[in-house]
């Protein structure tokens, strides 16, 4: 009787972690659209996946935002920084308010982000020289 308890405890296991792998594999928090928007350094697609409001920091620099706003110094940053890589690092989070770090290559240098997301929308973006 205990070894086929065992047995079934390890099918489940097992199949349970097949289903997780599964489940996540190329699953992305972050839209592609944006992922596309900051390899490619364009300010207009990025803010349309912007909160209303939004909190806004680069390089210590740190401020609530509107929407319009935070373009704007979106795309002086990217004018100044031209990017031509982002690579998404880690995500994790609730489903109510999720998380991804990336890292942006630039021409004067890498910059780790940190996007907050809550409803499909970015309600804060760190960008800090790493």
């Amino acid at each position: 009787m205990k070894k086929i308890t065992y047995i079934s405890v390890i099918t489940f296991l097992s199949l349970f972690c097949i289903y997780m792998y599964a489940g996540t594999k190329g699953l992305s928090i972050l839209p592609a659209e944006v992922s596309s928007a900051m390899k490619n350094g364009d300010a207009s697609t990025l803010a349309k996946y912007f909160n209303s409001s939004i909190e806004l920091e680069i390089s210590g620099k740190d401020a609530i935002y509107s929407k319009s706003q935070a373009e704007v110094i979106i795309k002086d940053f990217f004018t100044k920084n031209p990017p031509s890589a982002f690579v998404i690092k880690f995500e994790g989070g609730p489903e109510n308010s999720q998380y991804t770090v990336g890292t942006l290559t630039t021409s004067k240098g890498n910059y780790r982000v940190n996007f907050l997301i809550k409803n499909n929308l970015i309600h804060q973006l760190r960008i800090d020289k790493e």
